[in-house]
């Protein structure tokens, strides 16, 4: 991640303002997660929540509640190597550059970031493409879905990027095989698609947090008519330790998420962490 050392204060500002709204949203289908503030007891559990386990060497571990609903718990080490394996993924171009605010890369085979999950897939019949934006403050990536058998181009117009007939919505056009790693799978993607290029400003939320094992490890909570994913993370930021928590509930056979939460657990001063 590259971090600036001195950043003039007019900067920063319009910056920071530009890390607000690319931080609340720009994920259509998952990441328009509402932040529902910091949670002022330990009382309040998670959808996930229901008993404890033990974490395993290697791979998901099931518990079951006396309310027909298993929780399917995972090391963070899984959803690590996940993202590890996303932004390694061969979509054809050089992200480590910050040029100017007119700097737009088309992008033909973002499918491709798709590649390292086992349980979830595209639809038959589509294709995912995407642009990439660089300004001065940070860079970020539109992904976009299309028929396989369109050539779609970039619009000349920079208000009008998208091709005819592209969908943003990524998660209307996945299919899975139902398990509770497919629901998994499918938090992590969408949220790791966007990350894929980000610089700078953009990698601040999601794309810099660590998966925690602690409050709980990621889980997903399943039942005979919904799947409910937690993940916890924790962003070392700007002089603070935050420790949120994503709750993404989708119906189950159907991996557009139904409801998408974001909430802030804990928030620690710690002055090693700074802005950039």
């Amino acid at each position: 991640m590259r971090r600036i050392g001195v950043c003039g204060a007019a900067m920063y500002a319009v910056g920071m303002l530009l890390v607000a709204v690319a931080c609340a949203g720009g994920y259509p289908g998952i990441a328009d997660a509402r932040d529902t503030g910091m949670v002022e007891t330990q009382a309040e559990q998670s959808a996930a929540g229901s008993g404890t386990v033990t974490l395993p060497d290697a791979g998901p571990t099931a518990n079951s509640s006396s309310n027909g609903t298993t929780v399917v718990y995972f090391p963070a080490g899984w959803i690590s190597d996940l993202r590890n394996a996303t932004q390694n993924a061969d979509v054809g171009f050089d992200s480590d550059y910050g040029g100017s605010s007119s700097d737009i890369k088309y992008l033909n085979n973002l499918t491709a970031a798709l590649d390292p999950y086992e349980h979830i897939r595209l639809r038959e019949g589509y294709k995912i493409e995407g642009y990439w934006v660089s300004s001065y403050l940070q860079a970020s990536i539109t992904p976009f879905v299309v028929e396989e058998n369109v050539t779609a181009l970039p619009m000349a117009n920079r208000t009008q990027l998208l091709p005819e007939g592209a969908d943003e919505n990524i998660s209307r056009y996945l299919e899975g095989d139902d398990s509770p790693e497919s629901y998994l799978e499918a938090s992590v993607f969408l949220r790791e698609l966007y990350a894929i290029g980000a610089w700078w400003h953009a990698k601040i939320g999601w794309p810099q947090q660590t998966v925690l094992e602690s409050p709980e490890m990621p889980s997903v909570a399943i039942n005979s008519t919904h799947a409910t994913v937690t993940i916890y993370t924790e962003e070392l930021y700007c002089g603070y330790r935050t420790v949120a928590r994503y709750t993404d509930t989708y119906s189950r056979m159907n991996y557009e998420v139904s409801t998408t939460e974001w909430t802030t657990i804990s928030q620690e001063a710690d002055q090693r962490w700074p802005c950039y």
